[in-house]
């Protein structure tokens, strides 16, 4: 399974809106390529597993060495929906749950 970080707007779309769809769901607030590329062509049913209770944030992850590499981190790279490797997310997830 793929692992993907998604950042949404809650009082718009919110994940858990997404979460809640019981088929394909219309995303309007995507406006990025790449990230209508990613719902279109990478994701899979069941990829999304976990909503972080916690919020992780940019400082934190860049502080964090273990994501030294991590795409979301390198200039240039806020997009909305992002994959992330097996490594990575173990890391993400650690921080999410504190």
């Amino acid at each position: 399974m793929a692992h993907w970080l998604m950042k949404s707007e809650p009082d718009v779309y919110s994940v858990d809106d997404l979460a809640r769809e019981t088929g394909p769901a219309l995303w309007e607030g995507c406006r990025n390529y790449t990230v209508r590329n990613f719902f279109r062509d990478t994701m899979q049913d069941g990829d999304l597993v976990e909503r972080f209770q916690r919020i992780v944030t940019l400082d934190e992850m860049r502080r964090t060495p273990e994501l030294e590499g991590f795409p979301l981190l390198m200039r240039g790279q806020r997009l909305s929906v992002m994959p992330v490797s097996d490594e990575h997310w173990r890391v993400v997830l650690s921080l999410a749950r504190g």
